[in-house]
């Protein structure tokens, strides 16, 4: 990522990264995924909506990710 992207992606990232983890309505119901409760996983969701309003694209690689219990 370039240094101008992340400058401004960065304050995006950090204003979505807030409104999800404020959103507690959902955090019983478990839409997100997120295993762990408490918007744990809030910065992530905050990544994906700031680089999608900062126009940012991304190169998805299948593999790039493997954690226990996760079968590609």
């Amino acid at each position: 990522m370039h240094i101008d992207d992340l400058r401004v992606l960065a304050p995006l990232w950090l204003s979505k990264t807030e409104k999800v983890h404020e959103d507690r309505a959902h955090w019983e119901t478990n839409v997100t995924g997120d295993i762990y409760g408490e918007g744990w996983i809030s910065e992530m969701y905050g990544y994906a909506f700031g680089a999608e309003e900062a126009g940012l694209r991304h190169k998805i690689n299948e593999d790039l990710m493997i954690y226990p219990g996760y079968t590609p």
